[in-house]
């Protein structure tokens, strides 16, 4: 996919990485008015990026929906915005930090040693999905390519597909906004995101063991 230089520039402008503060700790409507705004102003959106899925977090497709009319745009807009802000929160991750630094040296450990056995299971698929799942596939809509391969590069140190790591921080975005009509709804995405936070602990530490284990220097 072909970003030209004007499009390039507005990414650029745009990303977590510029802000002065943490766009993680921004509610959802902070959120789309900064993009909503930037857009504006610059007159161009970013060239979007999509990543295919087989099931998903149930109810969250209606949450996006709903959230879409709520700020009056369509839902593949509100999908790229959300995932602007899921990517920033990820990132922010303290246990996401912990786990990339010591995924990349026990991956070091693995070839310098190597150790066949600490790099398959490194590479190994968790075998996380939501408690309550909906099975049917589908396409989400990502704000910019370079947010399809940061996720992509997260969900290879988490042991995952990289559309689940993007429905649950695009879930955890939604869980930033006002909601006082889906009450119920928020309280099954707080479970699912504590499940997750759970699956993540039971990763990283398998990583620890493995580094405590190591003969090598880390």
């Amino acid at each position: 996919m072909t970003i030209g230089d004007r499009d390039e520039k507005a990414v650029v402008n745009l990303s977590p990485k510029a802000m002065v503060d943490s766009v993680a700790e921004w509610p959802l409507h902070r959120v789309v008015d900064h993009l909503r705004r930037k857009e504006q102003e610059s007159g161009v959106a970013p060239e979007e990026s999509r990543i295919s899925y087989r099931s998903n977090i149930r109810m969250l497709t209606s949450a996006v929906s709903d959230a879409a009319k709520s700020y009056g745009v369509s839902q593949s807009k509100l999908c790229r915005w959300l995932s602007f802000h899921a990517i920033s929160m990820a990132k922010d991750d303290t246990m996401l930090t912990d786990m990339v630094a010591k995924y990349a040296q026990l991956t070091r450990v693995g070839l310098e040693a190597a150790d066949a056995d600490v790099l398959d299971i490194l590479n190994a698929i968790v075998p996380y999905s939501p408690k309550n799942v909906a099975e049917h596939a589908g396409m989400l809509h990502l704000y910019a390519p370079w947010i399809r391969s940061e996720f992509q590069e997260l969900a290879v140190v988490c042991g995952v597909y990289a559309y689940r790591i993007v429905q649950v921080f695009i879930m955890r975005s939604i869980m930033t906004g006002d909601h006082e009509d889906m009450v119920n709804l928020m309280r099954e995405f707080t479970i699912e995101s504590e499940r997750w936070d759970k699956w993540m602990r039971m990763r990283l530490g398998a990583i620890e063991g493995m580094l405590d284990k190591s003969p090598f220097e880390v």
